[in-house]
């Protein structure tokens, strides 16, 4: 967990695949170079994705008291390390196929929008929290869920709309 103006978020960085083709050995290289990145060093990580001329998105998981359940939000940096703000290229590269119609559909803007980051105060997309808790009632009801368990089906519910992913069973500390 990150603090920052006072609000505690969870951010997860990820390199998406690289966009030209190059040399097993070049690529190697760079997923070495990678590994040897400080994963706190955010400026870095993104150095190291735009040396391979890969976009990165950075996942933010931020609770809104507004709605009273976490809000994704993400911000999807090109190659270059420039913002992008084209809706169509956030589906392109983050939405899987199956979930397009589905995230479109909700409201007259769609369930992914574009607002303003409420940590940075920067644009950024977001994944609307107004179905959440019917989503989350409908896969919980009945069961008492722990807050770590409650994360982990949202994460499944939310993420994968984005191409965030839970992994398939959950730790215990």
């Amino acid at each position: 967990m990150k603090v920052k103006n006072g609000t505690e978020y969870l951010e997860i960085i990820k390199v998406l695949g690289k966009r030209s083709t190059g040399s097993v050995e070049s690529a190697e290289a760079s997923q070495e170079a990678e590994e040897e990145v400080d994963e706190e060093d955010v400026d870095a990580l993104y150095r190291c994705a735009g040396d391979r001329e890969s976009s990165t998105v950075a996942y933010n998981i931020v609770f809104s008291p507004s709605y009273r359940v976490p809000v994704l939000y993400l911000v999807l940096r090109k190659a270059d390390g420039s913002l992008e703000q084209n809706i169509e290229e956030v589906y392109k590269l983050l939405v899987p196929e199956q979930q397009k119609e589905a995230l479109s559909a909700h409201g007259p803007l769609g369930a992914l929008t574009m607002t303003e980051h409420p940590i940075t105060g920067g644009a950024c997309f977001f994944i609307h929290p107004c179905q959440t808790p019917d989503a989350m009632q409908e896969v919980a009801t009945g069961r008492g869920v722990s807050t770590e368990e409650y994360l982990f089906i949202w994460l499944g519910v939310s993420g994968g709309a984005v191409g965030l992913y839970a992994p398939s069973t959950q730790e215990n500390p």
